[in-house]
């Protein structure tokens, strides 16, 4: 269970900050756990409990944002550049996933609902 609080915070990034928050425990006893200090195995356990939620939860936002990335390198790069308000040269270097700035990522979120809810249905497809 240590190793795996251990590799949580300093391989998988899940935040020394927000784990304490999470297991609802102060900063000591994870910065302690980490450390490979003795700490009680129910503070353990709470961390090991949070570090697993943090991980399913940072899981579930990765693979919303790779379809998201998915769909964007789908359209017209410059189209989608103009309506994010974005240099072309870095949304080239968000769809290839070596930046994510959080700011463009909810206006491209935001872009493709718009698209979505424009895009006909299969319906208004079969009716033409």
């Amino acid at each position: 269970m240590i190793e795996a609080i251990r590799q949580a915070v300093r391989l998988e990034k899940v935040g020394i900050k927000r784990l304490p928050k999470r297991a609802r425990l102060t900063d000591r006893p994870v910065t302690r756990t980490v450390a490979g200090d003795s700490v009680n195995s129910d503070e353990i356990l709470s961390i090991y409990r949070a570090a697993e939620d943090l991980l399913a939860q940072k899981s579930a936002g990765d693979d919303e944002i790779a379809l998201l990335l998915k769909w964007a390198r789908t359209q017209p790069q410059s189209s989608l550049a103009a309506e994010l308000g974005y240099d072309l040269s870095n949304l080239g270097k968000l769809l290839s996933g070596r930046i994510r700035p959080k700011h463009v990522l909810t206006r491209l979120f935001e872009s493709r609902a718009r698209f979505l809810s424009l895009a006909p249905t299969d319906a208004e497809i079969r009716a033409c």
